[in-house]
């Protein structure tokens, strides 16, 4: 029952993001015309920094397009963490907040299927979520590498206000002004009672980063035989 209860949660996150994707797509169809004759009139007037603007409002608005197609070519056969982050694709499209995600490499859909990382991602992203919501740039980096047998998950968010980093994996606390302590005492607790798992926090400048770092199953080589 508890499989069937999480499937039917991933297909109700994984059908609301199609409809909001496809409805992006018909608002991009529909406003194509005349996003091609504002940046014609900026060639056409050799306005570079005005050209730069148009393509920078088009890729803003029409962020949830890009990212999508990432999502379903990499995360499909990881289905739990695959509904998890559209859904937060939703989130911020809702919020009005720059998503971008890069893939270097190949993803290990086995190390994103480990049991809780889906639950871990999605506190991660929510924190980043709560925080780039507040801030001036409203963005969020995403993303994912495989380095030395490890995947690494990187999340890099804008904030305001300051964070406290040794409070905020304390149990209950939450940061009004970063928000980024929102349940990072429940992972921080999962990560500490699983080898494979760690969590690394920094902030540079205004930037609030959380990268997840699982270690690959290693494959046991065979000695050489002893004559």
């Amino acid at each position: 029952m508890a499989i069937r209860e999480k499937e039917v949660e991933v297909l109700k996150m994984t059908g609301q993001s199609m409809e909001i994707s496809l409805q992006k797509l018909r608002e991009f169809k529909h406003d194509f015309p005349n996003f091609i004759q504002s940046i014609n009139g900026c060639v056409y007037l050799e306005d570079w920094n005005g050209l730069k603007e148009q393509i920078k409002i088009a890729q803003a608005e029409y962020s949830i397009c890009k990212t999508t197609p990432i999502v379903d070519s990499h995360f499909k056969n990881a289905p739990a963490f695959y509904g998890v982050f559209l859904s937060k694709i939703v989130i911020a499209e809702a919020k009005n907040i720059e998503m971008n995600l890069s893939v270097l490499g190949t993803v290990n859909t086995n190390a994103l299927a480990l049991p809780k990382i889906d639950r871990i991602f999605g506190i991660l992203m929510d924190n980043a979520l709560e925080a780039a919501a507040e801030s001036r740039d409203r963005k969020i980096d995403v993303k994912f590498s495989v380095e030395e047998n490890v995947q690494k998950i990187s999340i890099s968010n804008t904030y305001e206000g300051e964070i406290d980093r040794e409070k905020i994996v304390q149990r209950g606390f939450s940061s009004k002004e970063g928000h980024s302590g929102i349940g990072l005492y429940e992972v921080n607790h999962i990560v500490n009672t699983n080898n494979r798992l760690s969590l690394e926090t920094r902030r540079v400048g205004k930037t609030f980063v959380q990268i997840l770092s699982i270690e690959l199953a290693h494959v046991k080589r065979m000695e050489p035989l002893k004559v």
